[in-house]
């Protein structure tokens, strides 16, 4: 075993160019995942339904990308599912607040959103209209309600990825590198 440890090190002494991918690679991942990987967002896309739709405010960072004041509850987890939103504000004899919590950082930066706009019992949502005065005069806080992930944990995301990984990752174990190429498994073209 050492005698191949040592056989590897001789032969990356001898390769420059390894050597060089093996210093200058992670310092040049390094800087550039420093800068563009941010996970911070600045915006956060909110629909809005239920029959005071037209009169729900919402402040940064949520972007109203549709307000259905037709729809309902039902309507409203749809588009959460559908990717088309990551809050949805239901509005009606209760006023609900769901959250995609799929989408984590987003849903995280909800809460705190929520939570920094007078806690969440105004929740962003105070202002003009019957809605907004009703919970600034102390009336009933919105129900505010995490889907798809309601413990916002990184690993109930990140779980799906390993069976994706560990298939890319051993090509040499996948169905189609059993073939020998000629269409039939098991038998090699140089048999012939």
């Amino acid at each position: 075993m050492w005698a191949m440890i040592v056989k590897e090190f001789r032969q990356l002494r001898r390769d420059r160019r390894t050597l060089a991918m093996m210093i200058v690679l992670p310092v040049v991942l390094l800087v550039v995942f420093g800068y563009a990987a941010s996970f911070d967002v600045s915006s956060v896309p909110a629909v809005v339904a239920g029959p005071r739709a037209a009169q729900v405010p919402l402040r940064a960072p949520f972007q109203v990308v549709r307000r259905a004041p037709a729809e309902g509850a039902t309507w409203a987890q749809d588009e959460l599912r559908d990717g088309h939103a990551a809050v949805a504000v239901v509005t009606g004899t209760k006023t609900v607040i769901l959250i995609d919590g799929s989408q984590l950082f987003t849903a995280k930066a909800a809460l705190a959103a929520l939570q920094a706009h007078g806690g969440l019992t105004g929740s962003g949502l105070t202002g003009s209209g019957p809605a907004g005065a009703e919970q600034a005069a102390g009336g009933p806080a919105p129900q505010v309600r995490v889907l798809y992930n309601p413990g916002l944990k990184t690993a109930d995301i990140m779980i799906p990825a390993w069976p994706g990984w560990s298939w890319c990752s051993s090509g040499s174990s996948s169905p189609a590198s059993a073939s020998s190429g000629n269409g039939r498994p098991g038998r090699s073209n140089s048999s012939r």
